[in-house]
């Protein structure tokens, strides 16, 4: 049943997004031809893929609130545009070459670059672009709520609600940005940055902007947070668990990304914590050898399952699972939405991409 409601939303969500990106595609066809290659690189990077999790959890909170007429699913757009600026600025940040499959923003603009006939300075140009389409998708999210054919009291609300949100999660990416550098982060670090960069803004920001424009108070949405942030949580670990063990295919990009960055996740630091002396001294010079081989994210594998890294992390997903369930029935929702939520939990611990 979620599966296929998923894939309906996300069928009638895409035609809602590829009107407003074609809209945007239009006004820049009248600046130049540069300016319409790059707002047509941003609709091909929209329109790559993603499972279009947040403006779903967006749309089944109203749905699952109230019975007042809104055209939710074109309104959760925003959502998604939201999401789309905070990953153009992040592939900048990881220095990542592809999402989805597809080349990231400021990639494909400093490939086109380098086959102009610009001499120098493609790969400052590529990063500004890429930082400019970041802001472009934003306030283009900020457009379609503020013609929100629905209440405007609730609009601004929400409006209010997920400035505060980016601002969060801007400050959960500054702690991942800062703790890359370090070579040694604790488990608390590893946190702090699920609950600003994932747990919030993944989950509970959707949930609750939701619930902010079917009109409930503060008093009644507290129940949808404490949901909401722990499953957040999960679902962080999840992908960390991911990034690592999926398949290429299944993740849009190689899973040797990770490695390279010498990421901190909730996996490594666990790792790094708990390993014995070779196994810690193995794992650092894998982590900071500033690249990877198929063959080192080979060893890294296994000495993440070896200090039993892998198997804490898929008992510590769960864990957070059944705190989100039990918290779920607490939560005001109707019936209908609160088992297509229980059913997402589930998807978002068990799912493999």
């Amino acid at each position: 049943m979620l599966k296929e409601k998923l894939s309906t939303f996300k069928k009638e969500f895409d035609l809602e997004l590829t009107k407003i990106l074609d809209k945007q595609l239009s006004d820049a066809q009248n600046v130049s031809l540069e300016l319409e290659k790059l707002l047509s690189q941003m609709k091909k990077y929209s329109l790559a893929g993603g499972k279009r999790l947040r403006p779903f959890l967006f749309s089944e909170s109203y749905r699952g609130l109230t019975n007042k007429p809104c055209d939710i699913v074109s309104l959760s757009c925003f959502v998604e545009l939201v999401h789309l600026e905070l990953l153009a600025l992040d592939d900048i940040m990881d220095r990542s070459d592809t999402r989805h499959g597809v080349h990231t923003i400021h990639k494909s603009q400093q490939r086109d670059c380098e086959k102009s006939e610009i001499t120098g300075g493609c790969a400052h140009f590529g990063s500004s672009a890429g930082i400019l389409a970041g802001v472009m998708f934003g306030n283009i999210a900020m457009s379609v709520l503020a013609n929100a054919p629905c209440s405007k009291k609730e609009t601004l609300a929400v409006v209010d609600y997920y400035n505060k949100i980016i601002i969060d999660t801007a400050y959960g990416q500054y702690h991942d940005v800062y703790t890359s550098l370090k070579q040694a982060v604790s488990l608390d670090e590893v946190k702090r940055v699920h609950y600003y960069k994932t747990a919030r803004y993944t989950i509970e920001a959707p949930l609750v902007a939701g619930a902010y424009m079917a009109g409930l108070t503060d008093a009644e949405i507290e129940p949808i947070r404490e949901f909401s942030r722990p499953l957040g949580h999960a679902f962080q670990i999840v992908d960390d668990l991911i990034g690592t063990f999926g398949s290429k295919e299944a993740l849009g990009k190689s899973p040797q990304s990770d490695l390279a960055e010498g990421k901190h996740t909730y996996l490594t630091v666990w790792a790094l914590l708990n390993g014995n002396a070779m196994q810690k001294e193995e794992l650092a010079t894998l982590l900071n050898k500033g690249e990877a081989s198929e063959n080192d994210l080979e060893r890294f594998k296994s000495l993440l399952k070896d200090t039993n890294a892998y198997k804490h992390s898929v008992s510590q997903s769960k864990e957070y699972l059944k705190e989100a369930l039990k918290a779920l029935e607490d939560t005001p929702f109707d019936s209908e939405t609160r088992g297509a939520l229980g059913e997402l939990a589930h998807f978002i611990v068990q799912r493999d991409y």
